[in-house]
């Protein structure tokens, strides 16, 4: 993709941010190692940051297979793609109980079209966390758990491309958007432990939501390479075609309109709020006022 077979890329490991600071955004960069350290050594399990570990993983990878060119671990990615992208289609319908709506007023999962993606996103996840380990590999030694963290890893950041191209792609007024994204992972990475199918739930490590990832892996730069395996995708793009189907439906993009001037109402609500110094949650005659108001504006569509 670009790079010299058999270039390899030097990285050096981040230390882990101290409580206060802020958390990995995504971005990650690769500099010089010292050789003394070496990489066969390293636990990839123990790397927080999902760019450090996709790094080892392939690494490793390259190490259980005669040191071949890392570049060549992104044709077993795209093997990891097509089984992701088909239980994502797949599942999502079995998803159902996991991307109800909810009454919590800051919920990001309320339209259908949010519905839907929620469900792809938690089929993703449920995918990532049902990843076993090959029993015929145990003769080698650990490859079978190596491999079982590398395909575990990479679709966790194939899984973040996707998330990237439903934001990107599902605009207003039917839309996903970082809320919409975000707690679809946070909220069921809750079912992790229940999904993991090994006994020893730390080998499944949380699958995170991490926007736009940036860094270099395998001599390859992640974001623009994931975006081009996720968009030729025919699994990937016949949800995003659902999605659009959706957002095609009068009813649904007048639901959608009355809840997105909802929210905007909210937040000048809240904004006001704050600039009077006025803390805690709205009361219940202010919620309930809203709910008429979406009423009245529902009628006006």
């Amino acid at each position: 993709m670009g790079v010299p077979t058999g270039q390899r890329v030097n990285w050096t490991t981040r230390v882990k941010p101290d409580k206060g600071e802020q958390p990995d955004d995504g971005k990650c960069g690769f500099g010089d190692i010292n050789d003394e350290e070496g990489v066969d050594d390293e636990d990839c399990k123990g790397k927080t940051e999902l760019c450090e570990r996709a790094q080892c993983v392939t690494n490793q990878w390259s190490k259980n297979r005669d040191n071949r060119s890392e570049n060549d671990a992104w044709n077993d990615v795209k093997g990891e793609l097509e089984r992701l992208s088909e239980d994502i289609n797949k599942n999502e319908g079995s998803m159902r109980t996991h991307c109800k709506g909810n009454s919590d007023e800051d919920s990001r999962i309320v339209t259908d079209i949010e519905k839907r993606a929620c469900r792809y996103i938690t089929a993703g996840l449920k995918h990532i966390y049902n990843i076993q380990a090959n029993s015929s590999e145990k003769e080698k030694g650990n490859e079978h758990l190596d491999n079982q963290l590398f395909k575990r890893t990479m679709s966790c950041l194939l899984l973040n491309a996707y998330a990237d191209k439903l934001e990107r792609e599902v605009k207003s007024p039917c839309k996903v958007d970082k809320g919409t994204t975000e707690q679809a992972f946070d909220r069921w990475n809750k079912q992790r432990d229940t999904w993991c199918v090994d006994s020893d739930k730390s080998k499944c490590f949380m699958c995170e939501r991490l926007k736009g990832l940036s860094c270099t892996v395998g001599g390859t730069e992640v974001k623009e390479t994931l975006k081009t395996m996720i968009d030729d995708d025919a699994n990937i793009r016949q949800s995003l075609t659902t999605l659009n189907n959706i957002n095609n439906s009068i009813c649904n993009r007048s639901q959608c309109v009355t809840t997105q001037r909802t929210r905007d109402k909210r937040d000048e609500r809240d904004a006001k709020r704050k600039a009077q110094g006025i803390t805690g949650k709205a009361s219940n005659q202010d919620r309930i006022w809203e709910v008429w108001k979406g009423f009245i504006l529902n009628i006006a569509v």
